[in-house]
């Protein structure tokens, strides 16, 4: 029988996740906010105090700022790029001869 032991930080297993680390803290800054590009992402205060955003789509995307609205464009920036990574992945994966042979 195999038995997961959970993690000692806050990692949220089903999102990859990790929140900050006290619960008045999420509670007074966490902020789930749609950005341009029509994804959700979530904002909060960082222990150093810089504001993190993280794309709940992309896990990929993460960005911060020293405000809020610096945070916002980092992290848009951030989701560009990933989804540029995304088109460029698809692209070479359709370009790939079958592995299989005919019968």
């Amino acid at each position: 029988m195999l038995v997961s032991k959970r993690p000692s930080d806050n990692t949220n297993w089903e999102s990859g996740v990790n929140f900050p680390r006290s619960d008045t803290q999420q509670s007074s800054v966490l902020t789930i906010t749609k950005v341009r590009t029509g994804l959700y992402i979530m904002i909060y205060k960082g222990e150093d105090n810089w504001f993190v955003a993280r794309c709940l789509q992309l896990p990929a995307a993460i960005s911060q700022g020293r405000t809020r609205e610096e945070a916002i464009r980092n992290i848009e920036e951030a989701i560009s790029l990933v989804l540029e990574d995304v088109d460029e992945a698809f692209e070479v994966s359709s370009n790939l001869e079958p592995q299989w042979s005919h019968v």
